[in-house]
């Protein structure tokens, strides 16, 4: 039924449009803002109790919905559920957008479309077609992977909770919620540390094992900062598409950024067959059994 629910979603999010504007993600903004404002003791609105109260909430309403509904109502709540925490944005949009812009599209099309997909990226140094890719790579984690394995291993209670760590993470910073900030950050990380590693496997797969699995094992340290688990994913991609192996005389040249963008979105494509796959044998062969 997982398998389904995944590849309906997936259809939807390829050829529905308008589902961005349907997942608006400013109702974690005001929970976050009304929790803050509780008459609660102040152990209870930061640090670690703060975030999992946070969380707790909306996920024990979802998992009550979730027990309640069976049969095909759960399967079309488990589709609604997987829809709206996908994404909120559309990555093969953003790229695809970026293509065009360097294609036909003047200067001004074409900077707001790299600032899209640079904004993805955790790094602010370096070849700006590195980045790029980081940013697609990055982009990939937080709005597809890890949603998905969310949803295998949760159902819509994980998926859920994938995209309130990313949101709680990113509104917590924006906001400058310092008590909660630090909480949010160890959090992201851990929900971000089984679905980067799956993702990594995944992209040595699907590109140059061997330099992958080397970039893989030389970026998986323990947790030293926030986006140590996207950082290790980064790294594995580049390797995977022997980025450094390939002549790049300009890291700032518009080809150089195209080939980057095209070949990290064609990684991720790739990985995401490579995964679609992989469920397809596992419910075969549990459907044999």
């Amino acid at each position: 039924m997982h398998l389904l629910t995944i590849l309906a979603c997936l259809f939807a999010e390829r050829y529905l449009t308008g589902l961005p504007q349907l997942r608006d993600p400013h109702w974690i903004e005001r929970w976050i803002e009304l929790h803050q404002s509780l008459p609660i003791p102040s152990e209870l609105r930061q640090g670690r109790t703060g975030w999992a109260t946070l969380l707790l909430p909306p996920l024990l309403a979802l998992g009550l919905a979730q027990w309640l509904l069976g049969g095909l109502l759960g399967f079309l709540f488990g589709i609604v559920v997987l829809l709206y925490t996908l994404g909120p944005g559309d990555l093969e949009a953003e790229v695809r957008e970026f293509l065009e812009a360097h294609e036909n599209g003047p200067p001004g099309r074409i900077r707001a479309a790299r600032e899209v997909l640079l904004n993805h990226s955790q790094s602010t140094q370096g070849e700006s077609a590195r980045r790029l890719a980081a940013g697609v790579f990055t982009s990939a984690l937080r709005r597809t992977f890890g949603v998905l394995l969310g949803f295998l291993a949760l159902g819509p209670v994980g998926a859920l909770a994938y995209r309130m760590g990313c949101e709680l993470q990113a509104q917590a910073r924006r906001l400058s919620y310092s008590a909660l900030q630090t909480a949010a950050d160890e959090g992201l990380w851990l929900l971000d540390w089984l679905p980067s590693h799956l993702l990594a496997g995944l992209f040595a797969l699907a590109g140059d094992f061997e330099g992958a699995l080397q970039a893989w094992r030389q970026g998986d340290h323990p947790h030293g900062h926030p986006d140590a688990a996207s950082a290790m994913l980064v790294s594995t991609g580049l390797a995977a598409l022997q980025f450094d192996a390939r002549p790049q005389p300009d890291g700032d040249s518009p080809e150089t950024e195209v080939f980057a963008v095209k070949a990290a979105q064609g990684l991720v494509g790739r990985s995401l067959v490579l995964l679609i796959a992989e469920l397809a044998l596992i419910t075969l062969a549990s459907g044999l059994l």
